[in-house]
């Protein structure tokens, strides 16, 4: 069941913050186990599996953690990210980091379909299943474009907004918590999973720009 690639991705580090914050009780514990048929829930996860975690624990959650994958991205570290988090605060710009976080996708999933298309109006951070597969789980889908939100925006130092952010899942109930987060426009049901900045967030400089150690880096990710 969990057939490990030979790099443990982000995903799968960032799975095991999700069951740290779920699994706090036997009873889950075992649920978890019994429906996922792990192992063992302290990881590494193929990103199957990890994805499939992501779907049961979207089920069991309880109704106060219904922003659960906003909540754990907003709260998630440099070292889930790993060595490529930090490749990209040492570019130049929040368009260079989300650019060679695409670069080097394989170290956060696998199985996506993840590119960037800009226009004379900004940038499309677009972040899918590969074509033919199924939607993510809605609180991974959540917290994946959250993350290529929350991570650049924040080491610009620079109070901003996406111009609109979609997603392909259907609405939620409740989206206060998203509102929050992002503060632009939302849309749900559509054909892929974005994120859209505008041509001035793109171009926003990174005061943690540092070209030596994005040189120092580079053969490391790209390794």
């Amino acid at each position: 069941m969990n057939d490990l690639p030979a790099v443990e991705t982000a995903l799968s580090r960032f799975t095991r913050g999700l069951l740290h914050h779920i699994a706090g009780s036997d009873a889950t514990r075992r649920e978890l186990l019994e429906r996922t048929d792990l192992d063992t829930l302290d990881g590494p996860f193929s990103d199957g599996a990890a994805r499939l975690v992501w779907q049961v624990a979207s089920e069991i959650v309880p109704a106060e953690d219904d922003a659960l994958g906003l909540q754990l991205a907003a709260s998630a570290t440099m070292e889930e990210v790993g060595v490529l988090g930090y490749l990209a605060r040492a570019s130049a710009t929040f368009g260079e980091a989300c650019t060679r976080a695409v670069q080097f996708e394989r170290l956060l999933k696998g199985g996506t379909d993840v590119y960037v298309e800009t226009d004379s109006v900004g940038a499309h951070i677009v972040d899918s299943p590969s074509p033919g597969r199924a939607q993510w789980p809605r609180h991974l889908a959540e917290a994946i474009m959250a993350l290529w939100w929350l991570w650049p925006q924040r080491w610009s130092g620079v109070s901003a907004a996406p111009m609109v952010v979609r997603f392909q899942h259907a609405r939620p109930v409740n989206t206060r918590a998203h509102d929050r987060l992002f503060g632009c426009p939302l849309e749900f049901a559509q054909p892929r999973n974005e994120v859209v900045v505008s041509s001035a967030v793109w171009a926003l400089p990174l005061p943690s720009a540092d070209a030596l150690l994005g040189r120092y880096l580079l053969p490391v990710v790209d390794g």
